[in-house]
């Protein structure tokens, strides 16, 4: 059992979401904290070695519709062009509505609204949102909503230094309602969208991707064919991440006998086919992350109240024995699912915690420690 030493934490009141955007050296993190409901921009440009002082994004507290696991604000960067996007109240019976956006041209010091990405014009649900940057720029954004009478993956890009974002297109007309979705971009400038589909009452991940950047998609293939069915959504979704030769991914199952979270790899980089699954302990196991840097690859997972995370060296071929964090347990007012983070000199991990600090009684800090494998 391993004790993490935390290189960074801050405490919030009552933060309860956080995404990360990494390149090279710079790592810009966004916080949403709840009293009062806000959202905060941190940044490092040394590898998450120091952070700069929290910048408040001017976004009004009643425009942010209250955030939870797998359906909160999102951080993509290119260069200092940071975009932001996020649910805002409205009419769903869950009280959440349209997608909001900004786009800071000069690292987060000055923001500015963009237009929804969403062009349907509706105030109902829109949310479980990811975002990504291609090579050329341009901020990519996969979310779901119900414009067509059922939930559905819509993709929107917006251009650098415009304002409005693109005309919508529907990924997929019908998918699962309630787990969410990852937007990748690939080494090969490909965009991958990674989504739990609904087939009838099938609800297994697929994975769709774009060469000519995001004008058109492919048919989905699915990552593990375990054909669970169930009436209801698990709200979980995936992870995935790319070596020099595969894609790798993280999926979970309800599905009888095979439950549980399960590590896959595709037979080449173009993801159209993939091998059985493997399953990281046993029907306990949930909310997990994958990254990796070049052939090094870290898995992390929840399992049992506990947090443990695997490493390979060969583009997973082979593996370490799990591990598992001292410290880090469900007891200890852990929220899950931690994340895993690349920078040019590590692998991190960022994850909140409830603050049990005699100065702050009671509250949640963000924290962000290394792992033990470089990238470099």
């Amino acid at each position: 059992m391993r004790k993490i030493a935390n290189l960074f934490a801050v405490s919030f009141i009552s933060a309860t979401s956080f995404d990360l955007s990494v390149r090279d050296q710079t790592i810009d993190l966004l916080v949403t904290d709840q009293n009062p409901r806000r959202l905060l921009h941190y940044r490092s440009t040394d590898s998450g070695q120091t952070w700069g002082k929290p910048q408040t994004l001017p976004v009004a507290e009643k425009l942010i519709h209250a955030p939870h696991s797998g359906d909160h604000p999102q951080i993509t960067a290119s260069g200092e062009i940071l975009t932001v996007l996020w649910t805002a109240p409205g009419t769903s019976r869950w009280g959440s509505g349209p997608l909001m956006a900004l786009r800071s041209l000069d690292g987060g010091k000055a923001w500015k609204s963009t237009s929804s990405p969403a062009d349907d014009g509706g105030t109902d649900w829109h949310g479980y949102s990811d975002m990504t940057v291609d090579r050329a720029g341009r901020a990519h954004a996969i979310w779901l909503d119900a414009r067509d009478g059922h939930s559905g993956l819509r993709h929107s890009t917006l251009d650098i230094k415009k304002e409005n974002w693109a005309k919508n297109q529907s990924i997929d007309p019908i998918t699962c309602q309630c787990c969410w979705t990852q937007l990748s971009t690939l080494p090969d400038g490909r965009v991958a969208a990674l989504y739990r589909d609904q087939q009838g009452e099938v609800r297994d991940m697929v994975l769709r991707v774009s060469a000519d950047d995001g004008r058109s998609w492919s048919a989905p293939t699915t990552v593990g064919s375990f054909g669970w069915e169930v009436e209801g959504c698990p709200h979980v979704g995936a992870s995935l991440t790319a070596s020099p030769a595969h894609l790798h991914a993280l999926v979970w199952t309800g599905a009888e006998k095979q439950g549980g979270l399960h590590l896959l790899r595709s037979q080449d980089a173009t993801g159209n086919t993939w091998s059985s699954s493997r399953r990281l302990g046993d029907s306990w196991t949930k909310y997990g992350d994958i990254a990796s840097s070049g052939n090094k690859i870290a898995l992390v997972w929840f399992e049992h109240g506990q947090v443990k995370y695997q490493i390979s060296q060969d583009e997973g071929k082979t593996w370490n024995d799990p591990q598992t964090f001292k410290g880090m347990t469900q007891e200890s007012g852990l929220q899950p699912p931690p994340r895993l983070v690349v920078t040019q000199k590590n692998f991190y991990l960022a994850w909140l915690q409830k603050d049990e600090s005699p100065a702050q009684k009671q509250g949640t800090v963000f924290r962000w420690a290394p792992l033990e494998i470089r990238t470099d």
